[in-house]
């Protein structure tokens, strides 16, 4: 009997590992890229939304992407020409009580080089429980009025409604974006059920055969 604990919880360790090293693949973080090729197939659009509290006015495009499981976001936020302030950040979250970020700092994000006409690097993202952030002056410098940036990040969840919000050191104003959901995708799900699955008629067996 003692043997049959220790085979029931080496096996449970296994399959929960494995389930652990399938649901968390590996990547590199932190990578600028020239282009969105290597995002996989656009699976929708967010149109573009204005968002002009008076003192500046920003557009901000939305484009998300799936390959094998990975969901990449992709914005493009410009500063108008005629706005009169440069804007200093930008943050985005999914919408809930309260607003989550299921977006993963353990996969790839970055800027997108090819499309934005401000020299920045992601010196400046951050991932936090509530929001993701990307502080534009750490990241080269204010998004002066008539300049754009393109940046992205990754989650493992689909899109559900979000927001997306900017500033200027001190005006702030926000609008609708996509963000990643707090839903288990049903591949997740289905991958847990069969490992449990596969474990309960492992130890079936073994208790008939004792």
């Amino acid at each position: 009997m003692r043997k049959l604990r220790r085979e029931i919880l080496w096996s449970s360790a296994l399959a929960f590992l494995a389930l652990a090293l399938v649901a968390a693949p590996v990547r590199a973080s932190d990578a600028d890229v020239s282009d969105v090729s290597g995002f996989g197939t656009l699976i929708t659009t967010d149109g573009s939304v204005i968002m002009s509290p008076g003192n500046w006015t920003a557009n901000v495009s939305e484009g998300v992407y799936l390959n094998a499981g990975v969901y990449t976001y992709v914005w493009t936020l410009a500063n108008s020409g005629s706005s009169l302030v440069g804007l200093s950040q930008a943050t985005t979250a999914t919408l809930g009580l309260p607003n989550v970020n299921n977006l993963s700092s353990g996969l790839n994000f970055g800027v997108v080089t090819g499309l934005s006409s401000l020299t920045a690097d992601d010196n400046g993202f951050s991932f936090g429980p509530n929001s993701f952030l990307v502080n534009l002056i750490d990241s080269g410098g204010e998004l002066k009025p008539g300049d754009q940036l393109t940046f992205y990040a990754q989650s493992t969840l689909g899109p559900a409604l979000g927001t997306i919000g900017t500033q200027d050191g001190g005006t702030s104003f926000s609008g609708a974006s996509l963000d990643p959901g707090a839903t288990p995708e049903p591949s997740s799900l289905l991958l847990l059920g069969t490992g449990l699955l596969s474990v309960g008629g492992y130890l079936r067996r073994r208790v008939l055969a004792v």
